[in-house]
C-alpha cells in the first residue's frame, strides 16, 4: 500500500486485461470468420492504431518519485508521479499500469543512483521502456496524464534550494498557461496521507539543455 497514492491499478482478471492492453493473441485464441483473422477489441484497436501513428518516440530520461507542485493562481497541493522526457514531449504520469512491486524497488534503486551521480538525464531505463509508456498513454485516464510538447514550454530553469533541487517550467497545457515545479523525493511520511519529507539534491541542467536543444520555437 506504500504506492497507493500513485494509483497503480490492480487487474482483477489478468488474462483478459492483458489481451485488451497489449492487444496480443496467441494461436489458441478464438478466431472468428472464414478468413481466420484474429479479432482485436474495437476500442483497443482504434487507440493502439492512433498511438502508433501519433506517438512513437524514444525515452531519453525516466525519473520516479517526482513531486510536482502547481504554481499557478488556482493550483492546489502537489502530486507524485513519473517524469519522462521523450524526443519531443515533457510527460508527467500520476498513474502507471506497472506493478506496485516494481515501483517500490525501482524508485529505491533510483535514489541510490542519484545520490552517487546527480545527473537527471540517463539512458538507463529501469524496467520502464517505450512499450510501457505506450500502454500508460493508452490505458491511464487522461486526467492522470500531463503531456506537453517542448515547443509549448515557454520558460524552463533550475533552482537549488536549501532542501533540494527544483526544475521550474512555464508551459501551455490544454490551451492554458501553467507554472510547475518538480523535485525528486528521497523520503516520505505515509500517515495519515503520503507526503514528502526529504528531497534530493540533483542536477537538472542536463534536462534543461536537452529540452532547449529540441525546441523549434525559441525566444
Amino acid at each position: 500500500q506504500d504506492c497507493s497514492k500513485f494509483g497503480v491499478e490492480i487487474n482483477t482478471s489478468p488474462v483478459q486485461k492483458q489481451k485488451t492492453k497489449y492487444s496480443t493473441y496467441n494461436s489458441n485464441d478464438n478466431v472468428e470468420g472464414p478468413t481466420n483473422k484474429k479479432k482485436i477489441p474495437k476500442k483497443t484497436y482504434h487507440r493502439l492504431g492512433e498511438m502508433d501513428m501519433e506517438f512513437n518516440e524514444k525515452i531519453h530520461t525516466h525519473l520516479m518519485s517526482v513531486w510536482r507542485e502547481s504554481k499557478s493562481f488556482f493550483g492546489i497541493g502537489g502530486k507524485e508521479g513519473m517524469l519522462i522526457l521523450t524526443d519531443n514531449h515533457f510527460i508527467f504520469l500520476k498513474r502507471t499500469e506497472r506493478m506496485k512491486k516494481w515501483w517500490g524497488a525501482a524508485s529505491k534503486r533510483q535514489i541510490v543512483t542519484l545520490l552517487q551521480n546527480k545527473n537527471t538525464m540517463t539512458d538507463k531505463l529501469d524496467g520502464y521502456e517505450e512499450k510501457d509508456l505506450k500502454i500508460d498513454l493508452e490505458e491511464v485516464k487522461e486526467k492522470y496524464i500531463s503531456k506537453i510538447t517542448f515547443d509549448n514550454i515557454l520558460e524552463i530553469d533550475e533552482e537549488e534550494k536549501t532542501w533540494g533541487s527544483v526544475l521550474q517550467i512555464k508551459a501551455i497545457e490544454n490551451g492554458k498557461e501553467k507554472n510547475f515545479e518538480f523535485s525528486i523525493v528521497q523520503d516520505w511520511v505515509k500517515y495519515p496521507i503520503k507526503d514528502p519529507t526529504k528531497y534530493l539534491s540533483v542536477n537538472w541542467k542536463p534536462c534543461v539543455e536537452f529540452i532547449k536543444s529540441r525546441q523549434r520555437v525559441t525566444k
